[in-house]
């Protein structure tokens, strides 16, 4: 595991050095020598470094001098008792940084997860040397987190498309679409990147070529073979809004939006209830225990409401639209020619 060597902890190792006993006439630790003996492979630290280092010391209030006779040339300590200001932490705090750190594992197949963990491993780091917690439940924290199956992402394709987002670089992507063997070549605008279920993808506007249209569409991070950044950029629209692509209700849109009413039997509609499906959802109780579910917005997301709606088998029914409901007729007829 790299070493982490954060403000905190250099800040720590340069009070030590200073409370080193020297002779009257021995040399003293300056920006050179700690610089020297503080870097390592993983992280090397310049001059500048140290000196900010030393400054930032001085404005918490430590009193810092500066020897300047040729043979000390050194930072030394002007007082004999030092005292640098406490850094605390409670045993909560500790506990829901490993609850966190448990969270990570969703990011698995992407980059983040290298540099969250980075930056977890930074913040242990810093923890002080002495921290009163039950060291049972630091070993054995009782919490997981039960994560959707992971696909693959290529980490070079993810970095450049995240890169050509933050700076609004057009991307040149080949895209193959789940049912083809073949790739697509598109030029597209990197508007939104986000995952869902342990899937990713990229919200992007697809510039027309040739016969295709274009307009703002969705590719799955995972079918991307091959990402390019360009040097042309783009400027976000003012009107975008991300919310109209997103939801927990899916992320695949449908060509027409259209209102949604479900209704669930008294079997499955205290489970219905429990959560929140759609920002905008409403519910409306029936005598006999069932309910009838609805989105008073329009919504445009189809594939995963009726794979949705079929997970409950026999207890939900789609009312409208009708669209869905010939849908979800064509999938259980093909399924039951399957046996």
């Amino acid at each position: 595991m790299a070493k982490s060597k954060p403000l905190l902890r250099r800040v720590m190792w340069i009070d030590q050095q200073l409370r080193v006993k020297r002779g009257a006439n021995a040399p003293l630790p300056n920006c050179r020598t700690l610089a020297r003996d503080y870097s390592d492979e993983y992280e090397p630290v310049s001059e500048k470094t140290i000196q900010r280092d030393i400054s930032f010391l001085r404005e918490l209030g430590v009193p810092i001098e500066f020897d300047r006779k040729p043979e000390r040339n050194g930072y030394y300590y002007t007082e004999e008792n030092v005292f640098l200001p406490a850094f605390h932490i409670t045993e909560s705090e500790i506990f829901f940084t490993c609850i966190a750190d448990r969270a990570l594992q969703q990011y698995r197949n992407t980059p983040l997860y290298g540099k969250l963990q980075s930056v977890f491993e930074k913040i242990q780091a810093m923890f002080p040397a002495k921290v009163t917690v039950d060291p049972a439940w630091m070993n054995n924290v009782r919490i997981s987190f039960v994560e959707s199956p992971l696909r693959e992402n290529d980490v070079k394709i993810w970095e450049t498309i995240s890169k050509s987002l933050y700076q609004n670089h057009g991307l040149l992507i080949k895209h193959r679409k789940l049912q083809d063997r073949n790739t697509s070549v598109r030029r597209v605008d990197p508007y939104h990147l986000f995952g869902r279920e342990g899937d990713w993808y990229l919200l992007c506007y697809d510039h027309p070529r040739e016969k295709r249209k274009g307009g703002i569409k969705m590719f799955a991070i995972n079918r991307i073979e091959y990402a390019e950044k360009l040097s042309e950029t783009f400027s976000m629209p003012d009107d975008f809004d991300i919310t109209e692509y997103t939801g927990t209700m899916g992320v695949m849109r449908a060509e027409k939006p259209y209102n949604l009413r479900i209704r669930f039997d008294d079997y499955c509609a205290p489970y219905i209830k429990e959560r929140i499906w759609h920002s905008g959802q409403e519910i409306k109780e029936n005598k006999d225990g069932s309910i009838i579910f609805s989105s008073p917005r329009e919504t445009t997301h189809k594939y995963h409401i009726m794979q949705w709606v079929m997970s409950w088998g026999e207890h939900a029914k789609i009312i409208l639209p009708k669209v869905l409901i010939d849908n979800i007729k064509k999938q259980l007829n093909a399924t039951l020619q399957q046996y």
